[in-house]
């Protein structure tokens, strides 16, 4: 019996070259996926412009893959199944001949999977995201897809499992496993102070920015985003912090209740000949919640 979570949907076509953020796709409440499990030996992808492999594991140990046949229009899974020791059927997950599919993140929690899937609206912008998608599901046979143009990254599942967020440079797109609603929050991002989003456990999206501020300091604000009010709404910002010039977050997660935040940040001297040289260096910063929903840099 499988018991696996996993993004899943029936083949389709938008028809859409340009997504808009959070739209939903026709028909995004049905599909099933999987199958009787057959004797099927595990299909990768190698050839040259496909989207090769990616793998999950549920919490209970059931496996999967999705993948895509260049040039990436439609993404395909197989399930592995342990007691017949074998994968199912590769079964379309999703199709459309106008996108040019060339990455897959999948990232799982507890009984949710979501993935965000780079694609591009021609087959030579190998690298371009244009017509991004995303992918989420509770139940592994039912699934929810929403266009997010230029969507990149993993996406962001609270610790608890319920909540996801994705990330694009003009908006957060939030989803929940209750209502299974996508909800856009615009958001335009800075390219030389980029944000991050981490979900909350208990539905809200935290934004941390880190903003270089005289004398080679760092500062880092806080703002929220809910389902229920997108607009983001600030909430704190930290002193500046000594020592760090031109800082930049990269990454941030939840490690129990602290914030783990990874950042890097940027310095310029002269060698001995006189010529400018740069050199990047990364640190971290754990924070916590205070009272008042204040975050804090914690002590070490």
């Amino acid at each position: 019996m499988l018991t696996a979570v996993l993004v899943t949907a029936s083949a389709c076509s938008s028809g859409s070259n340009s997504p808009t953020p959070g739209g939903t796709s026709s028909g995004d409440t049905s599909g099933t996926t999987g199958g009787t499990p057959t004797t099927t030996k595990l299909h990768k992808e190698t050839a040259k412009g496909a989207v090769k492999n990616v793998f999950a594991k549920t919490p209970g140990g059931t496996k999967l893959t999705l993948y895509a046949a260049s040039p990436g229009h439609e993404i395909m899974e197989q399930i592995y199944n342990a007691d017949a020791k074998a994968w199912s059927q590769p079964t379309s997950v999703f199709k459309d001949t106008t996108r040019f599919c060339h990455s897959i993140k999948l990232k799982s929690k507890g009984p949710v999977m979501a993935a965000t899937v780079m694609c591009a609206i021609s087959a030579q912008d190998v690298n371009g995201t244009e017509s991004s998608y995303v992918l989420a599901s509770t139940d592994g046979k039912t699934w929810k897809r929403a266009d997010l143009s230029g969507a990149t990254g993993k996406p962001s599942i609270s610790p608890n499992g319920k909540f996801v967020s994705w990330s694009s440079p003009t908006a957060f797109l939030l989803w929940d496993t209750t209502g299974q609603n996508f909800v856009t929050a615009k958001y335009t991002q800075s390219s030389s102070a980029p944000t991050v989003g981490v979900r909350q456990d208990d539905g809200s999206l935290l934004l941390i920015e880190a903003l270089p501020t005289q004398n080679k300091t760092c500062t880092i604000s806080f703002q929220s985003v809910t389902a229920k009010a997108p607009t983001p709404k600030a909430i704190n910002s930290t002193l500046p912090q000594p020592d760090h010039p031109h800082c930049v977050i990269t990454s941030a997660k939840m490690q129990g209740s602290d914030l783990i935040a990874n950042f890097v940040m940027t310095t310029t001297t002269k060698d001995s000949n006189g010529k400018k040289v740069t050199k990047s260096t990364t640190f971290a910063y754990a924070f916590q919640k205070i009272t008042g929903g204040k975050w804090v840099i914690k002590s070490s």
